[in-house]
């Protein structure tokens, strides 16, 4: 906000700051209005998601503790080992999607 006001001042009219405060305003703005759209939509798949919180808690609770595990044990890098191949796959996904 400090930059931009910075910038904004230094404008050689008044309507050049304001429409940069403007712009600024609208970028802010622009995720609570989004996430305002989407709350109804959001809801309506959390009451049928909530059934199955307990098992996802449950599961991520066993993967924080084996992966802490790991940690604790200095053998992280299996875990890396393991998932290697992955990073092809990703780079091709990559590939698809930006060309």
């Amino acid at each position: 906000l400090a930059g931009v006001l910075a910038i904004a001042a230094t404008r050689e009219t008044i309507g050049q700051g304001v429409f940069l405060l403007a712009v600024y305003s609208a970028g802010l703005a622009l995720p609570f209005l989004l996430t305002a759209l989407g709350l109804s939509r959001f809801l309506r798949f959390y009451q049928k998601f909530r059934r199955h919180l307990h098992a996802v808690e449950v599961f991520s609770g066993v993967l924080l503790l084996a992966i802490g595990g790991l940690i604790f044990t200095d053998r992280l890098t299996w875990l890396s080992a393991r998932f290697a191949f992955l990073n092809d796959w990703v780079i091709n996904l990559e590939k698809i999607i930006l060309h």
